[in-house]
């Protein structure tokens, strides 16, 4: 692909972003509802339970969670035992080893600060697959570790303390910046979006990367002789440290395929 059809083929995707977006409200109150998602991330990640928060027992039996968020914060920590703490408006249920969670898509205009839903998982518990599709709203993640990661994003800054995911792992960026700060992502199939996506983490397999709207800065972890990256740019270069790659780059037995959008792509290592 050309760099002038990467760009007609982002300006479409960037078009019909926008045109989803005008079916669910008016643009200024789209501004207005983003404005809160920061407020809302930061009040959640130190959120407990309270009189204003439900709380749903979870079994500790669970090995997959399925939520299902179209307009809602999301925060998952770590702690000791499973539990919920949810505001009005979820459907939680647990059948089978999943958990599910939904919330009701029809109250997109009452979002506000009391729509969020906190998810504690066992530090050391190792999740089968963890499936998260969320809509408007922020996602915080302190602590998740699982085999099979499927995250489907929508409008919202997405912030990861620690990841492990070493089977597979699947990211659709919405709109909103996305930061990882560690982990490993197994066999990465990385759509970026639209916006900043900051993402430190060890990339094991066969990945690929295809760049959106805006900076990536990857900051590979183990070390630049475990990776093999191949590249093509976009409108904006990808580099390697100090070089430029075009083509083909190292030996190493995990590989990075990247596809270069609108923005600049930085890959830095890390032991």
């Amino acid at each position: 692909m050309t760099s002038i059809q990467k760009l007609i083929k982002l300006i479409a995707d960037a078009i019909a972003i926008g045109l989803v977006i005008s079916i669910v409200g008016s643009a200024a109150t789209l501004i207005i509802t983003i404005s809160g998602v920061k407020a809302i991330k930061n009040e959640i990640k130190e959120a407990q339970a309270n009189e204003e928060l439900s709380v749903y027992s979870v079994e500790n039996n669970i090995n997959n969670i399925s939520l299902d968020l179209a307009v809602s914060s999301l925060a998952i920590k770590k702690g000791d035992k499973f539990s919920v703490c949810y505001s009005d408006g979820f459907g939680i249920r647990s059948k089978n080893g999943i958990l599910y969670i939904e919330d009701d898509a029809t109250q997109l205009l009452d979002f506000g600060d009391s729509r969020r839903v906190i998810i504690t998982v066992p530090e050391k518990k190792v999740l089968d697959k963890v499936s998260i599709s969320s809509g408007l709203g922020s996602v915080y993640i302190e602590k998740l570790i699982c085999n099979k990661l499927d995250l489907d994003l929508g409008v919202g800054s997405t912030d990861i303390d620690y990841i492990k995911a070493t089977a597979k792992s699947e990211i659709d960026g919405g709109i909103g910046n996305i930061t990882v700060k560690g982990g490993l992502l197994g066999n990465l199939d990385y759509s970026v979006g639209i916006g900043k996506s900051d993402i430190t983490a060890k990339l094991s397999g066969n990945s690929e990367i295809e760049a959106g709207i805006g900076d990536v800065k990857l900051n590979l972890l183990g070390g630049q002789n475990i990776y093999t990256l191949k590249g093509e740019a976009g409108i904006g270069p990808i580099r390697v440290g100090s070089e430029t790659l075009s083509g083909k780059m190292g030996v190493g037995e995990n590989k990075v395929d990247i596809d270069g959008g609108i923005g600049a792509v930085r890959i830095d290592f890390a032991a």
